[in-house]
């Protein structure tokens, strides 16, 4: 059975238009003059020459080369975000990066629990008005 709150997101689809509230996923925050560098060493994006703004996607690795997770590398200003679509995994690959910061200028958050993730869909309109939300 279809929930009627999963009905209407589908019709909104549909309909070309739509805001759409994302499942919950893990998002950290590296902050520090070493972030892109310290990064860069876990990650298989390159993040060292990366422009505002931009977003690459990248698996995170554990020193032997294994994934620990994928997702996406968000750059605003001096600040890498990394968001993760599977949920509730901070804690752990937060644990996993802090053992490797030891002279690094480096700070790790989650944020996952502040922020949410929203689907907007307007082709070839007008940006949507989304104040208030």
């Amino acid at each position: 059975m279809i929930s009627d709150t999963l009905r209407r997101q589908y019709d909104s689809l549909k309909s070309g238009t739509a805001l759409v509230e994302l499942p919950a996923r893990t998002l950290i925050r590296f902050t520090g003059a070493d972030n892109r560098r310290f990064l860069h060493s876990f990650c298989t994006a390159d993040v060292k020459p990366s422009g505002e703004g931009s977003v690459k996607e990248a698996f995170i690795l554990d020193t032997r080369g294994k994934t620990l997770a994928f997702g996406h590398l968000i750059l605003v200003e001096e600040t890498i975000l990394l968001s993760v679509a599977a949920a509730g995994i901070a804690a752990r690959l937060i644990e996993h990066l802090d053992r490797y910061v030891i002279r690094d200028d480096v700070q790790i958050e989650d944020l996952s629990d502040s922020c949410r993730s929203l689907l907007i869909t307007a082709p070839g309109s007008k940006p949507l008005d989304i104040q208030g939300l």
